[in-house]
């Protein structure tokens, strides 16, 4: 049985809420936290973004770069309550769940007859219609090549890949769309072996017993540390100090 991710994502969540709940916000540059003119950014909505705003920024770099941005308290109790009722719409189509926080998660359907894609869209109508947000989705053999393409098309998009399609989505992705390569890493690790894009190891061995990838590529010497990604798509996990990087895709 072909194994069917859905990873979905819900668009600037905090953002809308308030947005929704408040319609004036709308199409004006929205950040939520930092109220009081203290603290960080929770999250800021796509109006925000263009100015260069953005998650756990400080409040007074965002009034430098968007001076008209306005920004509302956090309220957990009513993000909450939608997740909840978000949670409740993945209950009706899959039965493993795998919630990451309150806007976004993983959902299984491979034992399902319909498509992902067909699912995904499915799954995002039912929110929008239930609680009036908007979420993206992507759909894919498994988690981590789920979650790069569910921000492939956002806000309130979708992309599939499938399996005979991996191959040419990895080949040429940025190493900073996969899940755990943060920029730490990259500066650390990646950038010093001259990694910037994926592509098929030269030396790669087909793995399919985890459902998915994996082989050993040397990127020089130093503690460069040792990753590795199961086929399941639990990307990125340190272990040791080998100068190595396991992974179903490394980068030129």
């Amino acid at each position: 049985m072909a194994r069917k991710i859905i990873h979905i994502d819900m668009d600037c969540f905090y953002a809308a809420i308030e947005m929704r709940d408040d319609p004036s916000l709308k199409g004006k540059p929205v950040g939520v936290g930092g109220s009081t003119g203290r603290g960080v950014l929770t999250t800021a909505n796509y109006e925000a973004r263009k100015y260069g705003c953005r998650s756990a920024m400080p409040v007074f770099m965002a009034r430098q770069l968007c001076p008209d941005i306005i920004l509302t308290p956090v309220r957990f109790d009513v993000y909450r309550e939608a997740s909840q009722m978000i949670r409740a719409i993945f209950g009706r189509y899959a039965d493993l769940i795998q919630p990451l926080s309150l806007d976004e998660a993983y959902l299984d359907v491979s034992h399902r007859a319909e498509s992902g894609a067909a699912l995904a869209q499915e799954i995002r109508q039912a929110i929008f219609q239930e609680t009036g947000l908007t979420a993206s989705a992507g759909i894919a053999p498994n988690k981590m090549i789920a979650k790069v393409a569910s921000d492939w098309n956002k806000p309130d998009g979708q992309l599939e890949v499938k399996s005979e399609e991996v191959d040419g989505f990895m080949r040429g992705l940025r190493v900073a769309k996969l899940q755990g390569v943060g920029k730490r890493g990259q500066e650390t690790l990646l950038k010093p072996a001259g990694i910037y894009k994926c592509f098929p190891s030269l030396n790669s061995q087909i793995n399919w017993d985890a459902g998915g990838w994996s082989f050993t590529s040397v990127v020089g010497g130093g503690m460069t540390g040792r990753f590795r990604w199961i086929g399941r798509g639990n990307l990125c996990q340190k272990s040791g100090r080998s100068g190595r990087i396991s992974m179903p895709w490394i980068g030129c």
